[in-house]
């Protein structure tokens, strides 16, 4: 152990003012999170957060675009606070089933995933926020259940590729906004194809998202390359497996990494 403490003071001189039994607290962390790979450290909170976030969704979504002053039949707020709340929930119930199918298919032990489910309802409303104010119940049902299916898609497609998303929020806001943008073109009552038979709002939502998209892909691949460049793209994987909230925004005196790696002793 004690050389690996020297080695880890050689290659992480910030942690210099730390005392040996510290310094190996911090190693056996290291260690223990290694072996454990990814565990959520508190669902609970996770789950608040994901309430929290559908709750104020329901604030942006009845206000965007509302016009105070004028009254306008296409901005009703109880409108769109009931396709928004229609959509999560069928988002919420789509995800639900699909995962009971799914188990009872590979008979497994069915075992409800709480936070699948609270992604799947920020997936439908985020999908429904394009139409929310011209589209019907039953549409925005659709839309919802529709979002769910896609996010989950997506994150199958994202783990099989071994692509790095943990909070899953490109599954949701990129998966699920685009079919949202595209849903547009299909449920609106007065453009869309199933009202008046016709492509050109399909089209148009579209071609937004491969604006959207080329845009995003452009800029953020200057962004990242330039902060690669520099060596500031991604933080050691010491960070990385101990937890770079842990070891930046806490003091070490709160830490209580005895508690944490009490089993490894």
């Amino acid at each position: 152990m004690k050389d690996r403490i020297q080695i880890f003071r050689n290659d992480f001189s910030e942690f210099n003012s730390l005392d040996d039994e510290q310094t190996k607290q911090l190693i056996l962390l290291y260690d223990h999170n290694l072996v454990q790979a990814h565990i959520q450290s508190d669902p609970a909170i996770t789950l608040i957060g994901g309430l929290l976030i559908w709750a104020g969704w329901l604030f942006m979504t009845c206000a965007a675009g509302y016009d105070v002053v004028e009254f306008n039949h296409k901005a009703v707020p109880q409108i769109i606070c009931t396709n928004t709340m229609v959509a999560g929930a069928a988002a919420g119930v789509s995800f639900a089933l699909v995962d009971y199918l799914e188990f009872q298919v590979h008979n497994r032990m069915r075992v409800q995933d709480p936070q699948g489910i609270l992604s799947s309802v920020l997936a439908g409303v985020v999908s429904i926020s394009a139409s929310c104010n011209n589209v019907s119940v039953i549409s925005s049902f659709i839309i919802g259940s529709i979002a769910a299916l896609s996010s989950m898609g997506a994150g199958k497609m994202l783990n099989r590729y071994k692509i790095d998303d943990p909070i899953g929020s490109f599954q949701i806001f990129g998966f699920s906004g685009m079919w949202g943008c595209l849903a547009v073109g299909i449920f609106d009552k007065d453009l869309g194809l199933i009202n008046t038979g016709s492509f050109s709002m399909i089209e148009i939502q579209g071609l937004g998202c491969i604006v959207i998209i080329a845009w995003t892909s452009i800029f953020s691949l200057i962004f990242f390359r330039i902060f690669k460049a520099i060596g500031r793209l991604r933080v050691h994987q010491f960070y990385e497996v101990i937890g770079i909230d842990l070891l930046m925004h806490q003091s070490f005196n709160d830490l209580r990494i005895q508690k944490l790696t009490g089993d490894i002793y």
